[in-house]
């Protein structure tokens, strides 16, 4: 007997996200021109990896207007929100000691947008 033939809703099994394995450490020194660029990445990077960049070579974009929304999220609490406009900012990464924590670094560019889902 299956769902269907005793008249009931049939839902698809979920299959569970798996995150990626953590990535390894890159062996030091990185060359001076070294760039660490992250995107939506939903991982706070440890202390030891952000330490192997310099200082202005570490790059956050994030999908909000910086300090609104700081942290995860920040899209799907904009739509919440009823926010009537967002946008994205370039921020540096810094590790804890060094500032305010996660998305709490120098914002170097922000660009911002009308909300049409909202």
């Amino acid at each position: 007997m299956d769902c269907m033939s005793v008249n009931l809703h049939c839902y698809t099994p979920l299959i569970l996200f798996q995150p990626p394995m953590p990535f390894e450490t890159p062996t030091p020194p990185l060359p001076e021109n070294s760039l660490l660029v992250t995107a939506s990445f939903g991982r706070i990077l440890t202390p030891s990896m952000l330490g192997l960049f310099q200082r202005g070579r570490k790059l956050n974009v994030h999908p909000s207007l910086l300090p609104k929304y700081r942290g995860p999220a920040p899209i799907q609490w904009s739509i919440l929100c009823d926010e009537k406009e967002t946008g994205v900012c370039i921020t540096e990464m810094l590790r804890k000691n060094e500032g305010e924590g996660i998305d709490g670094g120098e914002v170097w560019g922000i660009e911002s947008l009308v909300c049409y889902f909202c």
